[in-house]
């Protein structure tokens, strides 16, 4: 009786195991791949690659405050969000990772959120957040709805 226990855990973990894998091939196949040192930003349904290393960096500062109340100071290159969509009539804009977290900025938010740019990665800062909650590192796209 014991064996036939043996056997069956056994099967059921590798039954696992294979539906694990399937699920995992599934996920990475529907993510989409970003050319090196870029983000796609999607507005209307139309796509561009925005090389992180043509852009016209400014310098900028300010404070943040992380997840754990501490404040930290922020002096850094990127360009603004704004530059970035434009400041057309949106409703929301989704800034995604390359781990798929994403923030949300709504028009109000343009003035205070930036893209850090360092090396050929992003970062997502919106300054007069009390958490946070929109720190995306290592930004891959931007979609405009």
């Amino acid at each position: 009786m014991e064996k036939n226990n043996f056997k069956i855990i056994g099967i059921v973990i590798g039954v696992l195991i294979l539906a694990c894998g399937i699920a995992v091939g599934m996920y990475f196949s529907t993510r989409e791949e970003n050319p090196e040192d870029s983000i796609i930003v999607t507005i209307s349904g139309e796509k561009k690659v925005i090389n992180l290393h043509k852009l016209s960096l400014t310098k900028f500062e300010g404070s943040i405050i992380n997840g754990k109340g501490e404040t930290i100071e922020v002096d850094a290159e990127g360009v603004r969000v704004a530059d970035i969509i434009g400041t057309s009539d949106f409703k929301e804009a989704s800034v995604i990772a390359d781990d798929e977290y994403s923030a949300t900025i709504k028009p109000e938010d343009l003035k205070k959120a930036w893209l850090q740019v360092e090396g050929g990665s992003a970062r997502l800062i919106v300054f007069g957040d009390t958490t946070a909650k929109r720190d995306v590192k290592n930004v891959v796209r931007i979609e405009v709805k």
